[in-house]
């Protein structure tokens, strides 16, 4: 999508972008940052000659599934959706490095920007955004997070919404739903204890985030904070979270090449001059890695 920097130099560049996230109601504050990173952390899709309206895609990280999808292009279409096969087996040293800090309290976001940066910099080279956002511990079908079969299955909040029969008005992008990466057996009791004290003692502002990632309209998945978002649940309180949203180019149908971050849009004319020669209008490219869609094994309770 982007054209990277040196790739022996990989960075997290703070963008100055103003974006106007006004119009979704779950997000606090945000920032614009430029990734030169190793691509550790992607989606990998492959167009499938039986799906005729949509691709097969995992989000992978160090190769190993974390979401499994039957992605459709329509946007109004739902998906179907599958756990992976945990990101405890992806083997993260990055995630364990950042742990301990992303755990502590909450500072300010460009605080846990730059604690973020070891994990950041797995990710493919772009733009994202990084927010700190409020979302709520279901999938969006009814379901607890952590309580959702391994098998593909539809998915509404992967879908735009209408929001009238037979008016043409559609909600879309609001990032506010959860979804598991962790297998159920690292479900631990007592750091769920840990959490609800921790919580109860807090407000809004200071206590931990957990850390999310967006890979389309309603849904994100959880990258760290599967026991924050336990709590959250026994406390009925969303969930605290840094939300990282890659942008994607390819879903804009503006005549401006615009800078789309789950509707957000920035306009090309807004993006410093040192960065728009990273900019490129992507085109579906679908990967020439095998891509097999199996049951997933995060839900063994």
């Amino acid at each position: 999508m982007f054209f990277g920097k040196n790739k022996e130099k990989l960075s997290v560049e703070l963008v100055d972008v103003e974006v106007d996230t006004s119009e979704m109601i779950n997000i606090k504050d945000s920032r614009v940052v430029y990734i030169n990173g190793a691509g550790k952390l992607r989606e990998v899709r492959k167009e499938v000659k039986n799906l005729k309206n949509g691709y097969l895609s995992q989000i992978r990280l160090n190769n190993v599934p974390l979401i499994q999808m039957n992605k459709e292009y329509i946007p109004t279409i739902e998906s179907l959706l599958a756990t992976g096969y945990g990101i405890e087996n992806a083997n993260c040293k990055e995630i364990l490095e950042i742990q301990g800090k992303i755990n502590s309290d909450f500072i300010s976001l460009e605080n846990s920007i730059k604690t973020m940066t070891p994990l950041l910099k797995l990710l493919d080279n772009g733009f994202y955004m990084i927010a700190d956002a409020e979302c709520y511990p279901t999938d969006g079908n009814g379901n607890f997070f952590w309580n959702v079969p391994n098998n593909m299955v539809l998915n509404p909040a992967t879908a735009e919404k209408c929001l009238i029969d037979n008016d043409f008005t559609y909600i879309a992008g609001q990032p506010a739903y959860l979804y598991p990466t962790q297998t159920t057996d690292v479900y631990n009791p007592k750091r769920i204890e840990y959490y609800i004290e921790k919580l109860k003692k807090m407000n809004d502002n200071n206590e931990p985030r957990a850390i999310v990632y967006n890979f389309g309209q309603f849904i994100n998945f959880i990258i760290d904070g599967h026991h924050k978002a336990c709590a959250s649940t026994l406390l009925k309180e969303p969930v605290s979270c840094i939300l990282i949203i890659p942008d994607r180019i390819y879903k804009n149908y503006y005549k401006n090449i615009c800078l789309n971050f789950s509707g957000i849009l920035v306009d090309y004319k807004n993006i410093p001059k040192e960065y728009t020669r990273y900019i490129k209008k992507e085109k579906f490219s679908p990967s020439q890695e095998k891509i097999e869609i199996k049951d997933g094994i995060v839900n063994n309770r």
